[in-house]
């Protein structure tokens, strides 16, 4: 079981995965790809993180520096979020949005989704299949866990 998150660039996805996927398998860092039957295929490449470089550039650190595993067995996907990290201090929320507001939001952050045939068809379906994408504010990464566990053990 897997939960994806989708977020623009710098906004929280690689700090979600590592304070989150602690002990967990880790499965993808800035890509998912899906299977039939919403399968997840793991991507297990190292995890982009901001580092002092000047330019801009992130530095590439191993899964393991933080505790990720590697997967033993396919995970189906349980749920998909997009993330909207806030800089003030506030309780989560998590909100699933209308399919029309789903692909609105996600599509400027899916590479190649014109190439995909049927986009449109295959993300509602994706939405359908884990009940509605999540539109997820929240502050700080930890404070997620609880909704982590709850998303997870849903669809057991």
């Amino acid at each position: 079981r897997a939960i994806a998150v989708v977020a623009p660039s710098g906004t929280g996805k690689t700090t979600f995965v590592r304070t989150l996927g602690k002990h967990r398998a880790y499965l993808s860092d800035e890509t998912v790809g899906l299977r039939e039957g919403n399968v997840v295929v793991p991507y297990c490449k190292p995890l982009s993180t901001h580092s002092e470089d000047p330019d801009g550039f992130k530095d590439q650190v191993s899964p393991d520096a933080f505790d990720l595993q590697v997967p033993t067995q396919d995970a189906t996907l349980a749920d998909l979020w997009f993330l909207n990290r806030v800089n003030e201090s506030i309780e989560p929320r998590i909100e699933r949005l209308p399919t029309l507001d789903a692909l609105t939001t996600i599509a400027p952050q899916i590479s190649y989704l014109s190439s995909t045939p049927n986009p449109l068809r295959r993300l509602s379906a994706t939405f359908d299949a884990v009940g509605g994408m999540k539109y997820v504010t929240y502050t700080e990464a930890a404070d997620l866990e609880p909704y982590v566990l709850a998303a997870l053990r849903s669809h057991e």
